[in-house]
Formats: structure tokens, sequence, C-alpha cells
């Protein structure tokens, strides 16, 4: 895929959640289902590493595309005695601002690296993660023991950027650490396949590509009715998130489905840095 063309999706995206942050955070309230099991590979890991001391040492969290910080509420919720730095990522200013009010915490810019400082931070990063693929940047953050990364990949385009993003998050786990990608199968969902747009009916001033700039089972969504806001979403064949696991030099530790009615419409993939 062209760069042009990456640019043009990732920026419809990009006023996707400008236009609707605040109703789009209102629909995401509570806990994914598939994160409980999520958490029981995290503590399983921790045992089994037995790293640190949790209640004393705090460990690296970090939530990519964060939204407005509800992974974070779920794990202070399911994990009160653990100590943890949270670094939350997003490109959306709006969604961290929500996820800093409910946190009454202030924005920082990076976690303190002081191995000696046992005080545990939560730290808000805007960050546009495509611009960073694209100009081939690296993240802050080091030696992490868990990242999360839940409702992006669908919206990173094309193969090469989502691979290029797996492959730098790789280098960035600590030893034994786990890596969590959900990867959205909405093609399962009679109410989100009415969803799709043809591309050609907003070609011009919403979407300034042409549709066969598309990559195979690349989608135009629509949001609540709204015939003025459209997304960008791709669809994740097996094949594919097999192929991007494959591509990885890590030990896959889960691989499930969860979420939605059916508890199909995320497959999530748990590996471990050795």
């Amino acid at each position: 895929m062209k760069i042009t063309t990456v640019r043009a999706l990732n920026q419809l995206d990009q006023n996707f959640y400008r236009q609707v942050a605040q109703s789009f955070s209102e629909t995401r309230q509570f806990a994914w289902p598939g994160w409980s099991r999520v958490l029981i590979d995290f503590k399983q890991s921790i045992s089994r590493s037995k790293q640190q001391d949790t209640t004393i040492t705090p460990l690296t969290i970090v939530d990519i595309a964060a939204g407005n910080g509800r992974f974070y509420q779920f794990l202070i919720d399911k994990l009160p005695k653990m100590k943890f730095n949270y670094l939350a990522i997003d490109a959306n200013t709006q969604l961290l601002t929500i996820a800093q009010k409910h946190s009454r915490l202030k924005f920082k810019q990076s976690i303190n690296p002081n191995p000696t400082d046992i005080q545990p931070q939560l730290v808000f990063q805007p960050l546009d993660l495509v611009e960073l693929l694209i100009k081939n940047k690296s993240f802050g953050f080091t030696d992490a023991q868990l990242i999360v990364v839940f409702g992006l990949m669908h919206h990173l385009p094309s193969f090469d950027l989502r691979q290029q993003l797996l492959n730098q998050l790789t280098r960035k786990l600590a030893p034994g650490g786990l890596l969590v990608v959900s990867f959205w199968q909405f093609f399962k969902s009679k109410r989100l396949r009415k969803k799709i747009i043809d591309p050609q009916q907003i070609s011009g001033r919403h979407l300034p590509i042409k549709s066969d700039e598309l990559e195979k089972n690349d989608y135009i969504l629509g949001w609540q009715g709204n015939k003025s806001v459209y997304r960008y979403c791709h669809h994740f064949s097996n094949k594919e998130i097999n192929r991007l696991s494959q591509s990885l030099t890590l030990k896959v530790v889960d691989n499930f489905y969860a979420d939605g009615q059916e508890n199909n419409l995320n497959r999530y993939l748990v590996w471990q840095k050795q």
C-alpha cells in the first residue's frame, strides 16, 4: 500500500475519533469478556518468571490505543495488591482526557526509568502510531511485562504496518513478558456488516483515494447511522493472523475467541518472550 493511501486512511480514522470521541467512549464503559482470560495468562506469566515481588516493585504495563482507559480500570479492580506502572498510548487526546479524569492524574510524557523508584506511575501519552511507524521511529518504553493491543489492529492500514508494529513491540518486551493482541472479526456479525459503506460513495472529500488502492479485506464502516462519519477497518482472516504470528520471535501461549453475543467477535493471540 502506498504511503499516501496509508496516511489518507489514518486521517479518516483520526477524523472519526475526533468527531465521536464522547459517544464512542460511552459505548466503551465495560471490560471485554476476553480480558478475564488475558488476566489469567498474565498472572501465570508472573508466577512462572518470578522476576519480582509485584506487591513491592512495580511492573510495567503498556496499553497501545488505550482509548478511555478502561483496561486500566479493569486491572486495578482485579489486581488491587499489584503495583504496576501503566503507560496509556493513544492518538486521540479527547479519549485520553476522559481516561485522565477517571484516574484524576495528569498527563505525563514517559515513565520514570529509575529502577529504584517503587511508586507506581500512570502515564498518558498522545501519539500517532501510524506516523511513528511510517517514520520508522521507536516507542520510548522498554522492558514491559505486559503489552496489550486492543481495538487497534483493524485501524492500521496495510499488512506491512501491522507486522512492523508487532515486531517493534516484541523488542520492547522484558524476558518472560506478554504481548496480547485482539483481532476484530466484525464480518462475523450481521449487525456490523450492515455498517459497511461502498468506498466509491464517499470518495473525494471524505476519502481522497480510489477504492482499488485498498488491500483485501479493507472496508469503510459507518457509525450509528451518521452519514458524515466514517472509519477505515480491516477484517482479519485466520490466514493473515497466522501469518503475522509466525513472523514473530515469540512463543504463542494462548489463542482464543471471545467478546460479542456469540463470543467470537475478537480473536486473541497471547505471545511470550523467551
